[in-house]
């Protein structure tokens, strides 16, 4: 289910290997694991301005809802969000890796920045297996979980 396959074409013309023969690896990847830090530190020093998640970009949908320490949730994004926040990619030391994505510019609901502290996460994504020809689903596999990230503002 998860992890890394390879795949060998191999197309020849005629019955000798020499003549008109070329090879071909393609490689399938099917990530189901979502890396994700404890803290990021929104505050102009270039330095982890940005909460960033490692293989999101591969889910076909998902949701993170943030909370705070009373238990209020103070920021949902979707997929559809995340993929429109504004943020500034020169603020990414080193920039962002094809797998990874923004998903929380340190601000609630109302635009307004949030205070340092510990805050709480939910996060649900979905990926769907297709039929690599038809594209139609095949299968869904959603999954849940919580876990918390420290925003530093000094």
């Amino acid at each position: 289910d998860e992890g890394e396959n390879t795949f060998r074409w191999t197309i020849r013309n005629g019955e000798d290997e020499g003549v008109c023969s070329t090879t071909n690896d393609v490689t399938i990847v099917r990530r189901l694991e979502v890396k994700r830090y404890n803290g990021f530190s929104p505050n102009g020093d270039m330095s982890n301005e940005y909460y960033i998640m490692q293989g999101l970009v591969y889910a076909d949908d998902f949701t993170i809802s943030f909370i705070n320490s009373l238990g209020s949730t103070i920021r949902t994004l979707s997929k559809e969000d995340v993929e429109q926040l504004d943020y500034d990619p020169s603020m990414i030391e080193g920039g962002l890796r094809e797998d990874e994505m923004v998903v929380w510019d340190g601000r609630a609901d109302n635009g307004n920045l949030v205070a340092s502290g510990t805050y709480y996460f939910v996060l649900t994504y979905t990926i769907y297996t297709r039929d690599y020809q038809t594209e139609e689903i095949t299968n869904t596999t959603t999954v849940t979980f919580k876990d918390y990230v420290v925003v530093v503002r000094e």
